[in-house]
């Protein structure tokens, strides 16, 4: 119960720190990126919670949800293993790159989705610690058409 309380304290205190001090995360977010600070033309914070589509579907609590130059980065800090860390990273990932496209868009115009995630426990038996994540293709299969999916 008191790591749950902890837990959320924590979380509420990064929270209002970096929206009230949004140079200090646009300067975060650079680093963790990779990316120079003056290269960031446009940084906007979004709503951090996501309603389902449908009655009854997962509610989403994103900690930070913003724009980085086009790129939505939604950065999250989970301070207690509960287990199911990797499964709830991919799902908020999926969310966020669903709802991306507007009536009209193409499929293209899909922005690149990046989650972050600064853990405050052993999530990986490595010694980095930072670690990177891509959906990928794992496998291709011949299509009845001759063309192999995964393929452009």
């Amino acid at each position: 119960m008191m790591e749950n309380i902890k837990s959320a304290i924590q979380q509420r205190l990064f929270k209002m720190l970096f929206v009230k001090y949004q140079e200090l995360l646009k300067e975060l977010v650079a680093e963790l990126l990779g990316i120079p600070l003056e290269s960031i033309e446009t940084f906007t914070i979004k709503n951090p919670e996501m309603p389902p589509e449908n009655l009854g579907d997962k509610f989403c609590r994103l900690d930070i949800n913003m724009t980085v130059n086009g790129q939505q980065v939604d950065l999250e800090v989970q301070v207690s293993n509960e287990g199911d860390y990797p499964e709830r990273v991919m799902y908020y990932w999926a969310r966020e790159f669903s709802s991306a496209l507007l009536t009209g868009q193409g499929y293209s115009e899909l922005p690149r989705t990046i989650i972050i995630s600064i853990i405050d426990f052993v999530q990986f038996d490595c010694v980095e610690y930072h670690s990177f994540f891509q959906a990928a293709v794992a496998f291709t299969v011949q299509s009845r058409y001759g063309r192999r999916t995964g393929e452009n």
